[in-house]
C-alpha cells in the first residue's frame, strides 16, 4: 500500500478525511498506509474511487503518474 500517502497527500486531504469516508477510526485508516493492515476488497474499492485510480495503482503494482 505504497502509494495511499502519496495519493492522499495530492487529493489535499488529512488522515481523518479518508478515514471519515470510508467509516473508519483514523488509527485504522493509518494503518493501511503504514503497511500494518491490508484493506480488504470493498476498501480498496472506495480508495480507488476517491483517488480516482485502479486497484493496481493503490497496491503499487503500477506506477501511480505524476501529475506534479
Amino acid at each position: 500500500m505504497n502509494n495511499l500517502k502519496l495519493l492522499r497527500k495530492r487529493k489535499g486531504m488529512l488522515q481523518d478525511d479518508v478515514a471519515k469516508y470510508l467509516g473508519l477510526t483514523r488509527p485504522a485508516y493509518s494503518h493501511y498506509e503504514t503497511g500494518k493492515r491490508v484493506p480488504d476488497g470493498e476498501m480498496l474499492e472506495k480508495l480507488a474511487d476517491l483517488y480516482e485510480v485502479t486497484i493496481d495503482e493503490l497496491m503499487g503494482r503500477t506506477p501511480v503518474e505524476d501529475v506534479g
